[in-house]
């Protein structure tokens, strides 16, 4: 099981990796892995079973983008999180079938609830 990240944000990603840390040993099988661009995700996604997006980065081009890693990955789970003010942007990512989306705050609000593995959102 590999939970995937696009997340570029300096302070988000470093949140995220202070939750690993707390929360998995070293000696545990690496089951995070960030993704460092859009252009990555299509080759990214081959081991993948969660995926979580940041929706700002691909703002401009999300249907194309969920397209393209449905195409790729169509049984990966998707959670994706954005600017809690941009409400189409959430509507068009839940109309294209992701399985979580949330405003920011909530999702760095319980790490936990979203990230961990054993836990199906």
């Amino acid at each position: 099981m590999t939970t995937k990240l696009l997340i570029k944000d300096l302070m988000l990603r470093s949140k995220v990796k202070e939750w690993i840390k707390a929360n998995y040993s070293e000696a545990t099988p690496a089951v995070f892995e960030f993704i460092k661009s859009v252009e990555d995700l299509p080759s990214s996604l081959t081991d993948c079973n969660h995926l979580v997006l940041d929706l700002n980065l691909i703002q401009q081009q999300v249907e194309a983008v969920i397209a393209r890693i449905r195409e790729v990955a169509p049984s990966v789970r998707i959670t994706g999180f954005g600017s809690h003010v941009d409400k189409e942007l959430h509507s068009e990512a839940r109309r294209l079938g992701l399985d979580a989306v949330l405003p920011r705050s909530k999702f760095f609000g319980d790490l936990g609830k979203w990230l961990d593995p054993s836990v199906s959102n």
